[in-house]
């Protein structure tokens, strides 16, 4: 009789523990329907068991942080979980409850892992203060919990350095694989609106896209999606991509935000997170310049350099030229450019209008037949003679992209080149010091340079930043 009434005790602590679980769960799930609950769990099965809850404390801040999920805290009813291991000892429950026994921690999903390797070394430069470098790696599976099934596996590596110590460079290794495993994640769900349909465009005036949803849907301004557009019966996330797009503007229940490559989304058109992409871009490319004027410079040819950003209207630079100049032994051109770049028509055609000062740095060797007068501080043959000028250079450009992070580059360049009237002398004599002088260009039979003021300037750029 008291084994009976043993159980019945038990059978009413399990219950109590069960609707406390259960009424809990229903007040954070009725916050918001379109969020996914996730609970994050530390695998016992670990020889780095502080490491691993680390870890899963710093993977469930993140995705707290990103507004999309509701973070089941395990840690907040632990006593009641062990109510229900008792109970699950006793045999109260069959098989098929505890199979879907997850479901009672309010999580529509589970993400279940640990570190399973860290390293720590000391590294000692050549130069420069010793270190610690550590390398930790990360194994996690998703589990659906109402199906008791997988939904994805993530296996990420993290490193850390740090001069103050082992512990610093332990904890930077395990932030940056909870910076990974949140990214997948993030790429695992894709952003649903507040009827709980995948994160769409719906319509757009001129070059901006507006969305489904807003900052209720966890939307923050800066963020970077692919849109895809899906075919029917197939994935979005497998789909073709139309392009990227960046949120400028958030309200409660919508969004704005502006293609940053590709081309212009249609209605429709789904959203997918693009956590690769980054905001800040430099971008370098390789440029020919063609004369078209009868100057003294011909075809040359060159490298550009800049750092924009897509969202800002501006862009800063720098160029270096060469040429084949006629009497001149070398030539070249080191200039900075400032500019601005507007979206027309497309987003993968944009005008770049851009302004800048540049330096010329020329040196010829002295022929026998420039030479007029000979005497001390005058040109002999053989002597080196280079000069250096400032100039100013007015362009207006444009770029059209033709595949992701390449562009071509067109341009109709007018600069107010230097003359180069006078040139400083290096002699090279065998039988005195060298020595060095400046002369004017009349002393030298070279007639004076004169680059083109007209120049049409062709290139490709690329984006590996």
């Amino acid at each position: 009789m008291n084994y009976f009434r043993y159980q019945e005790f038990q059978l009413r602590r399990v219950t109590i523990c069960i609707l406390v679980l259960v009424l809990a769960v229903s007040f954070v799930s009725a916050q918001d329907h379109s969020r996914v609950s996730i609970s994050v769990v530390t695998d016992p099965r670990t020889n780095f068991p502080d490491e691993s809850a680390t870890t899963s404390r710093y993977i469930a801040a993140a995705l707290s942080r990103l507004g999309r999920f509701n973070v089941v805290e395990r840690e907040n009813i632990t006593g009641i979980m062990r109510e229900l291991e008792v109970t699950l000892l006793s045999g109260l429950m069959t098989p098929e409850t505890q199979m879907r026994s997850g479901a009672f921690l309010g999580a529509e999903y589970q993400l279940l892992g640990h570190v399973s390797s860290l390293e720590v070394q000391r590294v000692r430069p050549r130069q420069g203060r010793p270190y610690y470098r550590a390398v930790a790696d990360a194994v996690y599976a998703l589990i659906n919990i109402e199906t008791a099934s997988y939904a994805g596996a993530i296996q990420v590596t993290g490193t850390g350095t740090s001069s103050e110590g082992r512990q610093e460079a332990r904890m930077n290794a395990l932030r940056e694989i909870s910076s990974k495993v949140t990214a997948d994640i993030r790429r695992l769900f894709p952003l649903q609106d507040l009827s709980g349909a995948a994160l769409h465009v719906t319509h757009i005036d001129g070059l901006h896209v507006f969305l489904s949803s807003g900052r209720d849907a966890g939307i923050d301004s800066g963020t970077v999606f692919r849109v895809v557009r899906p075919n029917e019966g197939i994935d979005p996330s497998l789909s073709g991509s139309v392009g990227r797009l960046v949120v400028t503007d958030v309200a409660a229940t919508s969004a704005r935000g502006r293609i940053v490559s590709g081309s212009l989304p249609g209605p429709g058109d789904v959203l997918i997170d693009d956590t690769d992409y980054s905001l800040r871009r430099a971008y370098f490319g390789l440029i020919t310049m063609l004369p078209t004027t009868g100057g003294s410079s011909g075809v040359g040819g060159g490298f550009v350099g800049a750092f924009d950003h897509p969202l800002r209207p501006w862009f800063i630079g720098g160029r270096f030229e060469t040429a084949f100049v006629d009497d001149l032994k070398f030539f070249m051109n080191l200039g900075a450019d400032f500019g601005f770049k507007a979206a027309v028509i497309t987003p993968r055609f944009k005008l770049r209008p851009s302004v800048g000062p540049f330096v010329t740095i020329a040196t010829q060797s002295v022929p026998s037949s420039s030479i007029k007068v000979i005497k001390e501080d005058y040109p002999t043959p053989g002597d080196t003679a280079t000069s250096v000028g400032l100039g100013f250079d007015a362009s207006l450009g444009a770029t059209f992209e033709v595949a992701d992070n390449v562009e071509l580059f067109g341009a109709l360049s007018f600069r107010l080149a230097p003359s180069l009237n006078e040139w400083k002398v290096k002699e090279n004599r065998n039988n005195s010091d060298s020595d060095s002088f400046t002369v004017d260009n009349d002393l030298l039979t070279v007639d004076s340079y004169r680059e083109d003021p007209f120049r049409l300037v062709l290139g490709v750029l690329f984006r590996p930043f």
